[in-house]
């Protein structure tokens, strides 16, 4: 009976035992997947301070950035505002400039045309007899060439793709009788009050369209339009007769229709401005 309890005895204390050093495992093993589960923690927060920084250095480089952008565009405002107070003044030197070209085109014409009048009417009465005067009760005077008035011009290159209203130019002369087209600007001024017959043709070529109008002071005589396809173009005008006021200003320009292309002109088919006054 004695060596049964002895054995119970002894059973229950390795059993208690095995229980005390499995808690005590137990409790080791935990601490350590605790620890390590900071240690995660504190890697990643370590990490996300570093990525908070870097975002951080960036936000800081484009508020830099911005706030020099920024200074740069007050600055080209303001270079702006200065180039349109320029353009404002150039245009207003050019409107003055158009004006007196004009007086001084009235004044060149009327010296010129009284001049030429006088001396052919001396020239003519000395060269008659004072007999023949006296007796004569008609006296033929021959015509003045210099009275004529007409003008032909043409582009010697191309217009690249003008805009709205853009006043087409001529710049080579072949026939200006009476001095009253100008090249640089494309304007007739009108020597003479009458009627006038102004011819103009433009060239396309390709894939292009342009359609352009003649205008006197800003009122539209005529349009012509044309429409060039690839492989084809070819030259497009029209022609007008209008009565003008001595000083009225005649000029070929596009309209307000959305121009596609080049105007052309060469040797193959000139752009060109014509016009005259009818006798």
């Amino acid at each position: 009976m004695s060596a049964v309890m002895l054995i119970v005895i002894v059973f229950v204390s390795l059993t208690v035992s095995f229980a005390q050093t499995n808690d005590e495992f137990l409790s080791n093993n935990g601490d350590i997947a605790l620890r390590e589960m900071v240690l995660e923690l504190k890697n990643a927060v370590m990490h996300q301070n570093e990525r908070i920084t870097a975002l951080e250095q960036k936000c800081q480089s484009l508020e830099k950035k911005n706030s020099e952008s920024a200074e740069e565009i007050i600055a080209l405002m303001k270079k702006i505002k200065i180039q349109d107070l320029s353009i404002e003044k150039l245009n207003q030197n050019f409107r003055v400039c158009e004006k007196t070209v004009k007086k001084v085109s009235k004044m060149f014409y009327t010296v010129g045309k009284q001049r030429p009048f006088r001396k052919s009417q001396d020239s003519i009465a000395s060269s008659i007899p004072r007999t023949e005067r006296l007796l004569s009760t008609q006296t033929t005077v021959t015509p003045n060439t210099d009275s004529a008035v007409a003008f032909y011009a043409y582009a010697s290159q191309k217009i690249p793709s003008p805009s709205s209203h853009f006043i087409l130019t001529f710049d080579t002369i072949i026939t200006n009788a009476g001095d009253s087209f100008h090249h640089h600007s494309g304007t007739f001024i009108t020597p003479r009050t009458g009627f006038y017959v102004f011819t103009w043709s433009f060239r396309l070529q390709n894939d292009s369209h342009v359609s352009t109008e003649l205008v006197v002071n800003n009122v539209v005589k005529g349009s012509v339009y044309f429409d060039a396809h690839p492989g084809v173009g070819g030259n497009s005008g029209g022609t007008v007769v209008v009565h003008v006021n001595q000083g009225d200003d005649v000029f070929v320009r596009t309209t307000q229709f959305a121009n596609l292309g080049d105007i052309l002109s060469d040797h193959i088919g000139r752009t060109y401005f014509a016009g005259w006054l009818l006798g």
